[in-house]
C-alpha cells in the first residue's frame, strides 16, 4: 500500500458515544466494512480526530472504510442515494501534477526563463524532491519569502533570492524523474503562493528539457485541484448542485489521467492548465461555495463497470449531446452517449453561444476542405441532431469529406450542432447552437437542471452520462 497524505480531516476513530434524543428515530448506518451498524440518529453520534470531537450532523465528517473516504455529514450521510453505497474504484495516487507553463510541441511551449514564486504566508520554503510516490522529500530550506528559479548550464536549476544573484540551492541536472522539487511552507493553515499572478495550493516543480527553458509544474492534492478547476469552468456563484457535479467530473477526469497521460512520460505532469486538459489557475477564485461542493463530493468519482469514466464536459450543446464514436471515433466509451437536452434552452439568456451565424463563401468554404469553390454539400446528423459528417462537391466535380470532430475543428465552427444553408448572394450560411464538442455534460445545461428544475448533482450526473455509478476512491 502506498503512503499518501489527504488534506481532509480523515476519521479514523467512531466512538458510540449515543446520546438519544426523546423520540428520536432509530436510523441504519453501516459504520466500517465489516457490516456493523449504528442503529441510531447519526445526529446523536461523535466522531473523534485530529484531536476533536465532532458531532455528526454539524460538521463534514469523515470515516476511512474498507471501501474508501465516506462522508458522515448530517442529513446528506443520512439520504446519499443508494450507488453512492456501492463499492469503491482504484486511484494511482492522491496528488495531481499540473502543467502550468511547459512544452509539449512547437506549438505549445509556454515554458519561462525564469519563475519566481511568493509565499504569501510568510514562513519560506523547503528544496527538495518527490519519489515514485509522490512523497516529498526535503533537502534543504530557506526563511526567504520570494523566490526566484534560474536555469543552470544545459539543464540545472538555481534557486536564488528574487531580486538578486545570491544562490539559496541548486541541482546540476532535471529530467522527468529528477526534478527539482519547492514545498512553501506556512505557520498555520496551507500555504498559500503566488506564481505568475495566480495563487496555489501545493508545491512546486521545476525541470528543463530539450525546449532549454523551465517547466512548471503545480504539486496539488486532488481536492484542491478540484476546487481551483471549479472556480475556473463555472463560477462561484452558480447554483451549488451545478458545481458539485462539475467538481465529480473534474475529479474523476484528473484521477484517470494522474500517471497514464499523453504527457506524464514525456513532460513529468498528469493534465494541463488549460483547455486541452482542463482550465485551472489555483485557488484564486475559489470561495465557499466552491468549498462546499468540493467537501460535499469529496473522493466521489464517476466509474463505469468499475473503472473511472473519461469524464469529459463542455460549455454547452445546443439541444443535444452527442456519442463519443461520433466525434472522437472512440468505442471504449459507452457512459458517453447522445442525449436529446431539454433542460439547456431555460438559460440560453445567460449563453452568449445559444445561437450563433458564420457565413463564408464558396471559396471560403472550399479552401477549408482543400478543395476550389463550393457548389453544394451534404450533410449526416445524428440521432440527437449533431452534424457528424459533410461531403463538399466543388464546381469542378471533386469531393471531400470530413467526419465527427472535423465538423467543428475543420470548418471553426463552436459546434457541430448547426444547420447549412445558402443566402441570396450564394454564400453558405451557418446557423448553430451551443459551444464545445457535445460529449458528456454541458455546464450551462448542469447549470439549467439545478436552479430552474430542481435537480441533485447526481440526477445530473445520470442524465449527462449513460449507466454510470458514483464510487469512493481508495488508494492501492
Amino acid at each position: 500500500m502506498k503512503k499518501f497524505v489527504f488534506t481532509v480531516v480523515i476519521v479514523v476513530l467512531l466512538c458510540a458515544l449515543l446520546l438519544m434524543s426523546a423520540g428520536a428515530e432509530p436510523a441504519i448506518l453501516y459504520v466500517n466494512s465489516g457490516g456493523e451498524t449504528l442503529a441510531e440518529p447519526i445526529s446523536s453520534s461523535y466522531a473523534i480526530g485530529d484531536g476533536t470531537a465532532m458531532q455528526l450532523g454539524t460538521e463534514n465528517v469523515y470515516a476511512l472504510t474498507g471501501d474508501g473516504l465516506k462522508t458522515l455529514s448530517g442529513e446528506a450521510a443520512e439520504n446519499q442515494s443508494p450507488e453512492l453505497e456501492l463499492g469503491s474504484v482504484a486511484l494511482r495516487s492522491g496528488i495531481v501534477k499540473v502543467g502550468l507553463k511547459y512544452y509539449y510541441s512547437p506549438n505549445r511551449n509556454s515554458t519561462v526563463e525564469a519563475a519566481n514564486l511568493e509565499n504569501s504566508v510568510g514562513a519560506g520554503y523547503q528544496f527538495g524532491y518527490f519519489d515514485s510516490d509522490r512523497v516529498f522529500h526535503a533537502q534543504s530550506a530557506t526563511s526567504e519569502t520570494k523566490i526566484t528559479m534560474r536555469r543552470i548550464g544545459a539543464s540545472g536549476i538555481g534557486i536564488y533570492i528574487t531580486g538578486t544573484n545570491t544562490l539559496l540551492y541548486q541541482v546540476s541536472s532535471t529530467n522527468t524523474s529528477s526534478m527539482l522539487a519547492v514545498r512553501p511552507v506556512s505557520g498555520s493553515g496551507d500555504a498559500v503562493t503566488w506564481f505568475a499572478g495566480y495563487k496555489y495550493y501545493g508545491d512546486f516543480e521545476y525541470v528543463v528539457l530539450s525546449a532549454g527553458n523551465i517547466n512548471v509544474i503545480n504539486v496539488v492534492p486532488i481536492e484542491k485541484y478540484v476546487m481551483g478547476v471549479c472556480a475556473i469552468e463555472m463560477n462561484e456563484a452558480w447554483p451549488l448542485e451545478a458545481l458539485k457535479a462539475q467538481a465529480v467530473a473534474a475529479r474523476t477526469y484528473a484521477a484517470r489521467y494522474i500517471k497514464n497521460s499523453i504527457y506524464y512520460y514525456s513532460c513529468g505532469f498528469d493534465v494541463t492548465n488549460d483547455t486541452y486538459c482542463q482550465a485551472y489557475t489555483g485557488s484564486t477564485n475559489v470561495g465557499e461555495r466552491i468549498i462546499r461542493a468540493v467537501s460535499e463530493t469529496a473522493n466521489q468519482f464517476l466509474t463505469y463497470n468499475g473503472r473511472l469514466c473519461d469524464a469529459l464536459y463542455y460549455s454547452s450543446n445546443g439541444g443535444g449531446t452527442e456519442d463519443s464514436y461520433n466525434v472522437f471515433g472512440n468505442d471504449g466509451h459507452p457512459y458517453l452517449k447522445g442525449v436529446i437536452d431539454p433542460y439547456e434552452a431555460s438559460v440560453n439568456h445567460m449563453n452568449s453561444y445559444s445561437s450563433w451565424r458564420y457565413t463564408m463563401t464558396p471559396a471560403q468554404l472550399g479552401a477549408r476542405v482543400n478543395l476550389g469553390s463550393i457548389s453544394y454539400c451534404t450533410v449526416t446528423y445524428s440521432e440527437t441532431g449533431n452534424a457528424i459528417a459533410i461531403t463538399f462537391t466543388a464546381t469542378n466535380g471533386s469531393t471531400a469529406r470530413i467526419v465527427r470532430g472535423q465538423c467543428r475543428t475543420t470548418l471553426g465552427m463552436p459546434s457541430i450542432r448547426y444547420t447549412i444553408s445558402r443566402d441570396a448572394a450564394g454564400n453558405f450560411v451557418f446557423n448553430g447552437s451551443g459551444w464545445g464538442h457535445n460529449v458528456g455534460m454541458s455546464q450551462f445545461g448542469a447549470y439549467a437542471m439545478a436552479e430552474n428544475y430542481g435537480k441533485t448533482y447526481q440526477e445530473i450526473l445520470n442524465f449527462y452520462y449513460t449507466d454510470i455509478e458514483l464510487s469512493y476512491g481508495r488508494l492501492s
